[in-house]
């Protein structure tokens, strides 16, 4: 044997140690990747699983406080017109009262006047 052949046979044994090490950790890789895969997949799982009744808590209170909003609203809409009708009332009786007052205090000052002459 030369030392060509030499070369080229301690050549190919660490080209094959070099690929053998190198699917060793190939393998190991692959089989981390399927543990994660599988940790992912219980994760997603596990989450979807507390997340869904969670969703329908808040969806109820949701609609919960928009029936609470709306009552509120329907209150203070009732509450506003039965403050402004009352003024409104409170207004007309206020002008009727005045042009009353005013007619009786003209009739008072008539009779006044006639009794003075």
């Amino acid at each position: 044997m030369t030392q060509i052949d030499v070369s080229l046979v301690v050549l190919v044994y660490t080209t094959v140690v070099v690929m053998l090490v190198v699917a060793g950790f190939l393998v190991k890789l692959l089989f981390d990747l399927s543990n994660l895969a599988r940790a992912a997949q219980s994760a997603t799982e596990l989450i979807q699983n507390e997340l869904e009744p969670t969703l329908k808590e808040l969806q109820e209170v949701a609609v919960s406080v928009k029936s609470i909003t709306n009552t509120a609203d329907e209150k203070l809409t009732s509450l506003k017109n039965t403050f402004f009708g009352a003024i409104e009332k409170t207004t007309c009786v206020t002008k009727k009262l005045k042009s009353v007052l005013s007619g009786v205090a003209r009739g008072i000052s008539v009779g006044i006047k006639l009794f003075r002459k």
